[in-house]
C-alpha cells in the first residue's frame, strides 16, 4: 500500500470518527457530500439533511413526505393535497383553541412557512430566524403523527380547496396541462391531477384522509432537510429528542409499481372554452429523474426554451408569432413528459405554431447543436445553479425535488454532470425522447366571449397551502421580508456620474445581485399615451446602436448567465439583475449601453407591438387583472397616476405610438439624474 493511500485512508477514518465522536445517541452518520451531511435516526430509518452556514442569522426547517398524487388511486385523487391543508389544523398539544398552533407561533417568531404537494413529494417548510430551529422542528415531529382530523376543520378548509381548484379550472395552461397528462398516461397515476378529479375532492371524508395519513406519514417516508445558519450539535439532539420516540408503519409503506405501457402512437386533445389567446402545447414522454440522460436534457431545455437565445423564442416570439414560449421538463420519480409550447399571438395559427415548434426540435435532431451553443447552455445552466441557490430556501427547495425524484444526491450531481454532456450526447437524447410516436399534443382554442380564464404564470407549480411568496420576497440571505436587519455596518454610498451608488457586502459566495431605478416611469407618459413609458423601458433590451439583441443575449450567456431586465413602474424605469462576481465589470458596461444607446429598430418594435397586444388580450381573461383595473379606476379619477387606463385604450395607443417617440422620450427622460443603483453580494 502506498503511503499516499495510507495517508488518506487515515484521514478518512480520522473524519469520520471526529463526526460520529460528536454525534448524540441515536443517531448515525450516512456520509457528506459537498458539505451536505446526511444522518439516520437508528430508531425509526428517518433521514436528516444538514448544510450548516454559520454566517447566516437564518436557516431553513422543510421536511419532505415521500408522497404526492403519484400515491393516490382511484376515488382518493386530491387526498395528499386535502390533507396537506389539514396539516395545519393543530394537533392535541398545538392546536388553534390554546393559540399554540404551527401558523400562530411561525407568524409569532417572523416566520416564513409554508407547503406544497406534487407528484411525488409533499412538503412543508419554514425559513425562520436560527434561534428558532428547534421550535420547527418540535412542531414538525409533532404533527408527523399527532394530527387531529375533525369534521368541522375539513368542512371550512373545503371552501380554500374548491376556491384553489376553481383557479386553476380557469386557467387556460393548467386545463391544458391537466388534460395533455390525462391524455398521456393511462395506467399510470401521472395521469391525475395533483389537485384531484373534482368528484374526489367532492366526496372526500374525515375517514378517508385519516387512512392516507396512517398509510404514509411516518418516519421511514421521511427526510428532514435544515440549511442555514444553526447549531449543529444541538440542532441533532432537537431531531433525536422530538422525532427519535415515533416507531415506525406498523405496515410496510405501500410502492407505486405501475408502469406506463410503451405509447404506440401520437395522441391529441383540443380544448375550446371561452377566451383571447390560443396555447399549443406538446409533450414527450422521457425517462425517470435519476436517469443518465436528464443531464442532456436539461441542456436541451436550455438551448430549445431559453428567453431570448433559445430556439422557440428566436422562431416563434422574435417573429411576433408568440407572445411567450417555453419548455418544461420536470424530473419526476417514474417516467414523465417533457413539454413544449408558446401562447400565440394573432399573427399565427395553432396548425403554424405547432409545425414552428416540430421544425425546430427537428433541426436539434437532424442538424444538432454546435460547441458554441453547447458551450453557453452550460455556462448558463452552471449559473443558475450558484444564482438557485443564494439563500437556505432555495437549497433546501432544490434538494426537496432531489428527494422527490429518488436521490438527493442529484442536487450536488447533476449540474457537474451537465457539463460532461457532449453535443453527440444532445443529439443522442433527442432522438431518442422527441419521437412523434411518443408525443401528446394539446390545443387550447379560444372562443370569443366573454373572458371566462385566466393564464396562470404558475401554471406550472405545484399546489400550495396558501398563496404562494414570489422569490423575491426572499433576500440573498434567505431572510424574511419583515425581518428586521440592521446592513449599516455592511454598507458603502457613493456618487459616481450623478448616479447614487450603494453597496452591501452579503454572505453570499461568487455572486452579486442589482437593483436600479430613475423617474421614467408611467407618471410620465403623455395623457394620450399611456404606454409610452412602459414601451420605451420594453426596448431596453432589444438591441442597442452596437449590438443587436440576440448578441445582447449571448454576451450575457457568456458572462456566466448574467440577467438584466427593465420595467416601467407608476413612477420609475426600474431595472435589475445578477452575475458573477468576477463579471462585474462587462456587465455594468453592458447596462450602461443599453440604456444610453438603445437601438430602437422599428421593425423590432411592430414584433413587441403584436406581443403586447397578446399580452393585454391575455389580461382580458384574467378575472384578478380586471377586478383590480376596476377598483383603481373608482378608487383614483382619470389624469392620477393611479387611474388603471381601460384596456381597449392601451390597445388603441399601442397601435398609435411610433419608434419617434420612444426616441424622443428616452432623449428627454433618460438619464443619471435621480438614478439609484444598489448592489449587494
Amino acid at each position: 500500500m502506498s503511503y499516499s493511500l495510507i495517508r488518506f485512508t487515515l484521514l478518512f477514518f480520522i473524519c469520520a470518527y471526529g463526526v460520529a465522536a460528536e454525534l448524540p445517541d441515536g443517531i448515525e452518520h450516512v456520509r457528506t457530500l459537498d458539505d451536505i451531511e446526511e444522518y439516520k435516526l437508528s430508531s425509526n430509518g428517518l433521514r436528516v439533511l444538514l448544510l450548516e452556514n454559520k454566517g447566516l442569522p437564518v436557516a431553513t426547517v422543510m421536511v419532505t413526505y415521500q408522497v404526492g398524487s403519484r400515491n393516490e388511486t382511484t376515488g382518493t385523487t386530491g387526498a395528499t393535497h386535502i390533507l396537506e391543508h389539514m396539516m395545519f389544523k393543530g394537533t392535541e398539544r398545538f392546536n388553534p383553541s390554546n393559540e399554540n398552533d404551527y401558523s400562530s407561533q411561525m407568524e409569532r417568531i417572523g416566520a416564513r412557512s409554508n407547503a406544497t404537494t406534487w407528484f411525488d413529494r409533499t412538503n412543508y417548510y419554514a425559513t425562520l430566524p436560527s434561534q428558532h430551529v428547534l421550535t420547527a422542528i418540535e412542531l414538525e415531529a409533532d404533527r408527523m403523527r399527532n394530527l387531529r382530523i375533525l369534521e368541522e376543520d375539513l368542512k371550512s378548509e373545503m371552501t380554500v380547496v374548491r376556491n384553489e381548484y376553481d383557479r386553476g379550472e380557469n386557467s387556460p395552461v393548467r386545463t391544458l396541462l391537466k388534460e395533455l397528462f390525462a391524455t398521456a398516461f393511462f395506467a399510470h397515476p401521472y395521469g391525475d391531477p395533483t389537485i384531484g378529479w373534482e368528484s374526489d375532492i367532492e366526496n372526500v371524508s374525515v375517514e378517508k384522509l385519516q387512512k392516507f395519513y396512517d398509510t404514509y406519514y411516518w418516519p421511514e417516508n421521511t427526510v428532514v432537510t435544515i440549511i442555514g445558519g444553526f447549531d449543529r450539535k444541538e440542532t441533532l439532539a432537537g431531531i433525536v429528542e422530538h422525532y427519535g420516540e415515533i416507531p415506525n408503519s406498523p405496515r410496510a409503506i405501500p410502492v407505486v409499481d405501475t408502469v406506463e405501457p410503451e405509447q404506440i402512437g401520437p395522441r391529441r386533445i383540443t380544448i375550446e372554452r371561452n377566451g383571447q389567446v390560443g396555447v399549443v402545447m406538446i409533450g414527450f414522454r422521457v425517462p425517470r429523474g435519476v436517469h443518465e440522460d436528464w443531464p442532456a436534457l436539461r441542456l436541451i431545455d436550455q438551448i430549445l426554451g431559453a428567453d431570448k437565445t433559445g430556439r422557440l423564442y428566436r422562431a416563434l416570439e422574435d417573429k411576433g408569432k408568440a407572445s411567450g414560449t417555453f419548455t418544461f421538463g420536470p424530473q419526476l420519480r417514474d417516467p414523465g413528459l417533457f413539454l413544449f409550447g408558446a401562447y400565440l399571438t394573432e399573427e399565427a395559427t395553432h396548425e403554424e405554431a405547432e409545425t414552428i415548434i416540430h421544425k425546430e426540435i427537428q433541426s436539434l435532431i437532424k442538424g444538432g447543436v454546435n460547441e458554441d451553443e453547447l458551450a453557453r447552455a452550460k455556462s448558463v445552466i452552471w449559473a443558475q445553479t450558484v444564482y438557485g441557490r443564494d439563500g437556505s430556501y432555495s437549497i433546501a427547495d432544490e434538494i426537496n425535488e432531489c428527494i422527490a425524484m429518488g436521490d438527493w444526491t442529484q442536487f450536488v450531481n447533476l449540474p457537474k454532470a451537465v457539463q460532461e454532456v457532449t453535443a453527440t450526447d444532445v443529439q443522442r437524447v433527442a432522438t431518442k425522447y422527441f419521437q412523434e410516436r411518443r408525443s401528446t399534443t394539446g390545443w387550447f382554442v379560444p372562443t370569443k366571449g366573454e373572458a371566462a380564464v385566466s393564464v396562470a404564470s404558475n401554471a406550472f407549480s405545484p399546489n400550495y397551502y396558501k398563496e404562494p411568496e414570489t422569490r423575491a420576497a426572499e433576500t440573498t440571505t434567505g431572510l424574511p421580508m419583515d425581518a428586521v436587519v440592521d446592513f449599516s455596518s455592511k454598507m458603502q454610498r457613493k456618487t459616481v456620474a450623478g448616479i447614487e451608488v450603494i453597496a452591501i457586502e452579503m454572505p453570499v459566495k461568487d455572486m452579486v445581485s442589482f437593483k436600479g431605478g430613475f423617474a421614467a416611469g408611467d407618471s410620465l407618459s403623455p395623457a394620450d399615451q399611456p404606454s409610452l413609458a412602459s414601451l420605451t423601458a420594453s426596448m431596453l433590451d432589444k438591441g442597442t446602436t452596437t449590438k443587436d439583441r440576440f448578441q445582447i443575449a449571448e454576451q450575457l450567456d457568456t458572462l456566466g448567465g448574467a440577467s438584466i431586465s427593465f420595467d416601467a413602474t407608476k413612477h420609475a424605469v426600474t431595472f435589475g439583475g445578477r452575475f458573477l462576481r468576477t463579471d462585474a465589470g462587462p456587465v455594468i458596461s453592458l447596462l450602461a449601453e443599453q440604456l444610453r444607446s438603445p437601438a430602437f429598430k422599428p421593425e423590432v418594435f411592430e414584433t413587441l407591438k403584436s406581443r403586447q397586444n397578446a399580452a393585454l388580450l391575455q389580461s382580458v381573461d384574467d378575472p384578478g387583472y380586471r377586478a383590480e383595473s376596476s377598483v383603481m379606476r373608482l378608487l383614483y379619477p382619470e389624469g392620477h397616476p393611479n387611474h388603471a387606463t381601460p384596456i381597449e385604450s392601451l390597445q388603441a395607443d399601442l397601435e398609435a405610438i411610433t419608434i419617434d417617440d420612444l426616441r424622443n422620450f428616452h432623449a428627454e427622460h433618460y438619464g443619471p439624474k435621480s438614478m439609484t443603483l444598489v448592489f449587494a453580494g
